[in-house]
């Protein structure tokens, strides 16, 4: 018996002799044609021909005018095609570019990656420093994303992609830790000074007042960072780009009290030398790392401009004047009350930190994260 088997990718015949010829079919159709009823109609040389005619006429039942009889294959019912769990079916497959581009899920993976990469810029200009050109330009709209899911529970779809930048947390122990290396450098240099000179004490303590009070107004040129305090102008910059509390002094304040407490950390420090008679000692060296501290914490609240960065680094500032009162307090009283009005406003200093921090959310209500964050490297597979 020989048989024509039509397959959804092809049709075979098998003709008497046993060649095979292959020919496009219809697709999701099987049919099986039994031609060993009529034997004499593929026995003549031109059966080759005739078996390709016959086979163009093979839906009506009939080989050359001879009735063959046709067996097919039951059709699926719906059902039982979607009960088989085919892993490609049309709406999974793009066929061209065209259709790919046209596709909602490509459109939305195209949208993420654009966000993404907004981020990661953003990330990019504030590790290096860098002003936003444009702080009122609108915020693009994602509402049609869904949330990305962070790896930590609880974390901003913004933090995705985002690593912890541990080269900028040892950039600001180090860049310290260098400051305050220069400025007792210095100190102790002072101290040798004043100990081989014959000046009179009124004289050594004008000069320990002078390098005190330059320090209290100008120590972040001893900073490898950029330490600069903001400006008026810069400072009215930053109330419209920042919520600030109502309690909060107006901008005029500012200058004044930090003079004032320039003025009192001078004057304190000159109490303690003439107390001790020495720049050698741990209460000098106390004020020496309050000052670098604060530096620090300039850089990163003014020109990097990390507000929950900056919540941390004013911890830091507020335990190292509290450090400072006692280490004066120790060694006179009347030092520890002069420099405590300086704890006094840092601590105010602190709270509206972090009130401006709790209340400028970011984009999608979270706030900035504490550490200091950087984009994450991706490896190319």
């Amino acid at each position: 018996m020989m048989l024509s088997v039509v397959a959804p990718s092809a049709v075979t015949t098998v003709s008497a002799r046993g060649r095979c010829a292959a020919r496009s079919a219809r697709a999701r159709s099987t049919r099986l044609v039994c031609v060993a009823s009529c034997p004499a109609a593929f026995s003549t040389p031109e059966s080759a021909g005739q078996l390709s005619r016959a086979l163009r006429t093979i839906d009506g039942g009939k080989c050359l005018g001879v009735n063959a009889p046709v067996v097919s294959a039951p059709r699926e019912t719906p059902a039982a095609m979607a009960s088989k769990s085919d892993p490609v079916t049309e709406a999974t497959v793009i066929k061209s570019p065209v259709e790919r581009a046209q596709d909602p899920r490509f459109a939305a993976a195209t949208q993420e990656e654009a966000k993404m990469d907004a981020m990661r810029a953003a990330a990019r200009k504030r590790i290096a420093g860098e002003a936003d050109t444009d702080p009122a330009a609108p915020i693009p709209d994602f509402d049609d994303l869904e949330p990305v899911a962070s790896a930590s529970s609880g974390s901003s779809s913004l933090d995705a992609g985002t690593v912890i930048d541990t080269g900028a947390v040892w950039r600001y122990f180090l860049c310290t830790a260098v400051q305050f290396s220069v400025l007792v450098w210095f100190s102790m240099w002072l101290n040798v000074g004043l100990a081989r000179s014959s000046l009179d004490m009124t004289y050594q303590k004008a000069l320990v007042g002078v390098w005190f009070g330059f320090n209290a107004l100008k120590s972040r040129v001893f900073s490898p960072l950029n330490a600069s305090r903001p400006k008026m102008e810069g400072e009215k910059t930053a109330i419209k780009e920042r919520r600030r509390p109502a309690w909060m002094p107006p901008p005029l304040a500012f200058p004044v009290i930090w003079t004032t407490i320039a003025v009192l950390r001078a004057v304190s420090s000159v109490v303690v030398f003439g107390t001790t008679g020495t720049l050698n000692n741990p209460a000098h060296f106390a004020m020496l790392l309050h000052l670098s501290v604060g530096d620090t914490w300039n850089s990163i609240n003014n020109a990097e401009k990390r507000l929950g960065t900056a919540v941390v680094g004013v911890c830091a500032v507020l335990a190292s004047v509290y450090n400072v009162v006692y280490q004066y307090w120790s060694v006179s009283v009347k030092a520890g009350v002069l420099i405590a009005p300086s704890a006094v406003w840092i601590s105010v200093a602190t709270l509206l930190v972090y009130t401006i921090w709790k209340i400028n959310p970011r984009a999608d209500g979270t706030r900035e994260p504490l550490w200091p964050m950087k984009p994450a490297l991706i490896e190319n597979p």
